[in-house]
């Protein structure tokens, strides 16, 4: 081979491995989203049963829509709040416990 003639490697930037509705935001991220939405409904309705108030209801309603969707979103690096948590939760449960007995100094 011609020690002049280099090759060149080209690494694509910004490739994603789904397609996304919009940036961080794809079909498992809405399906996760959709679910914890239909869990809150749930709870909404029984709050609204408990409480007969259907501001406290549409208010948690509305929180709990903002926190799905911004919990799951991903940001530039990949990772969402949910993620992280687990990554979290993970590196916990890894770390080794000791627990050490105060016992006398000589044996006294």
């Amino acid at each position: 081979m011609d020690s002049s003639h280099k090759e060149t490697l080209y690494i694509p930037l910004g490739l994603k491995a789904e397609s996304e509705i919009f940036s961080g935001f794809g079909k498992t991220e809405l399906i996760q989203s959709l679910l914890v939405i239909a869990g809150a409904g749930v709870v909404a309705l029984l709050l609204y049963v408990f409480l007969h108030s259907i501001e406290v209801t549409l208010i948690f309603l509305m929180v709990s829509v903002a926190a799905a969707f911004g919990v799951f979103v991903k940001d530039g690096t990949g990772n969402s709040m949910a993620i992280q948590l687990g990554n979290m939760v993970r590196f916990l449960q890894s770390q080794k416990k000791y627990r050490y007995i105060q016992m006398e100094e000589w044996g006294e």
